[in-house]
């Protein structure tokens, strides 16, 4: 059996699959068949557990055609259904499965990613403090880095969940405490920016556009984006900035207690 005859096959084998599935099983027989050539195995019964060793290092440090290193999971789903084809094809011409006793290595869980203290005070401070916009996207930041919110939550508050005197915002059951700067922040929109930004005294949204009517998502994390490229930050997410602040919390509680 050749490569161009097990991947035919095997797509034939499989046609109860959905066609995107098949389409990255094609492409991935695809690219190991021409990799197997290149080590001039011209067929699959010639393969042994230390070609797929080699493949799955190849995988792991060779960049795709997009110039990047593949991502864990796309390495995971590569050797899964590259096995599942050799097993096929081992089955159908009863040879001995090439992939038997070899254990794949589980993929390493890269490091999640965290801001400095630093990084986190240029992020806040990027947006011009003296326009509407800009207070409204500082508070904005502040909430997603104190609170751990997302971006979904952060722009469908209304005011009423607001409650400065009590230093609080009412999150569906929750009631959450608001630090000394997301309160400066939030009042400091809510009593310079957000009047100047409202069109309907009726609107119940918290965060508006300039035109009055409540933030869209899109808006929001194209806000981030940008302020995060000015702050001189990449791949900046909510998600990181809560990270961000648990690990921050963490480390101070932490210096307390040994300080102690």
């Amino acid at each position: 059996m050749t490569w161009e005859e097990l991947a035919r096959g095997y797509r034939a084998a499989r046609l109860e699959l959905s066609l995107s599935t098949q389409r990255r099983i094609q492409s991935w027989l695809e690219h190991f068949s021409n990799w197997a050539n290149r080590q001039q195995l011209e067929r699959p019964e010639q393969l042994r557990r230390e070609h797929l060793e080699r493949y799955h290092q190849t995988l792991l440090w060779s960049p795709s055609v997009r110039g990047q290193l593949y991502a864990p999971n796309s390495v995971g789903q590569a050797l899964q259904m590259i096995r599942a084809a050799l097993r096929w094809a081992a089955e159908q011409e009863s040879q001995p499965d090439p992939c038997a006793g070899w254990l794949q290595p589980r993929a390493i869980q890269p490091v999640p990613r965290c801001l400095t203290r630093d990084q986190v005070h240029r992020l806040l401070n990027s947006p011009r403090s003296d326009h509407p916009l800009g207070r409204r996207d500082q508070a904005i930041l502040a909430m997603l880095y104190s609170l751990g919110l997302p971006h979904s939550v952060c722009i469908g508050l209304d005011v009423g969940q607001l409650d400065l005197a009590a230093r609080s915002l009412a999150v569906g059951p929750r009631r959450m405490s608001l630090g000394a700067v997301l309160e400066a922040a939030l009042t400091l929109y809510l009593n310079q920016s957000r009047p100047q930004l409202v069109r309907n005294p009726h609107e119940p949204a918290l965060f508006l556009t300039k035109h009055g009517r409540r933030l869209s998502l899109i808006t929001a994390r194209v806000m981030m984006k940008q302020h995060a490229r000015a702050a001189g930050l990449n791949g900046v997410t909510a998600r990181i900035l809560a990270r961000s602040s648990t690990a921050h919390a963490e480390e101070l509680m932490q210096r307390l207690l040994f300080s102690s």
